[in-house]
């Protein structure tokens, strides 16, 4: 985790699971630019990431599969010509 610049984090989404997971990545961290990335969908990120040292490097993003996300941007440019 020291040199990592993208870390994803895709566990249930209970708050006190997330927490303890990203404690201990937070604590792993060393670099100010490593992006730490939560894939939840109904906890807001300020409760997860309350206690970090590295709070402000702390998004919600959610993986997608490359194909999947060809196939929305195709369908997107088609609804929006």
């Amino acid at each position: 985790m020291q040199d990592a610049v993208y870390i994803q984090e895709c566990v249930p989404e209970k708050l006190e699971l997330k927490k303890s997971v990203w404690t201990k990545i937070d604590n792993l961290v060393t670099d100010n630019n490593t992006i730490m990335a939560s894939s939840t969908s109904c906890i807001v990120p300020s409760k997860i990431s309350e206690e970090f040292e590295h709070r402000d490097q702390f998004i919600v993003a959610h993986p997608v599969c490359s194909r999947i996300a060809q196939h929305v941007r195709q369908s997107l440019n088609v609804l929006f010509r």
